[in-house]
């Protein structure tokens, strides 16, 4: 294990020696997540999961005493607001990985044109819609699913 420690620090040196070129890709990652709306996007899906999480968590526990879910509201949504810069690096390091820099300058590039912009403005309501439906959809998939499911159970059909 004595012998592996040099190892370990060898490579853990070398992790750290980025070349210029990932730094600059990090950063027009960085720039392509401002710039396309996916940073904002990020923020609004924060929001999104508190307000859909503070309904199961008071329908998981009923028996919580008066007060109890204001505070843990507060406590989740500091705790998000803490973590969104985190949330974000992740989302550039993702970006900065899935593409090569002249494509980051590619998609920076679009964005900034006027359909670029309209893209960005248009997105989130376009999402919205066809999250909606989607909801409506996999409701009914889900209802149909369910009726066949009973009906081959009850014809006795089993499986583990």
């Amino acid at each position: 294990m004595r012998r592996l420690a040099p190892l370990f620090a060898i490579v853990l040196g070398l992790a750290a020696l980025q070349p210029a070129w990932a730094d600059s890709r990090v950063d027009k990652a960085r720039d392509l997540m401002k710039t396309s709306g996916a940073e904002a996007l990020i923020l609004r899906m924060i929001d999104q999961s508190l307000a859909s999480m503070m309904p199961l968590l008071r329908k998981s526990l009923p028996e919580a005493p008066p007060g109890f879910f204001g505070l843990a509201e507060e406590e989740m949504a500091a705790g998000f607001r803490n973590a969104t810069s985190d949330i974000i690096s992740v989302g550039v390091a993702e970006y900065a990985q899935a593409f090569s820099e002249d494509e980051l300058d590619q998609l920076l590039a679009f964005y900034n044109t006027p359909t670029g912009r309209k893209v960005i403005t248009a997105q989130p309501q376009l999402m919205e819609r066809v999250a909606k439906q989607s909801q409506v959809l996999g409701q009914r998939v889900g209802e149909d699913a369910m009726k066949r499911a009973i009906k081959r159970f009850e014809a006795g059909e089993r499986k583990p």
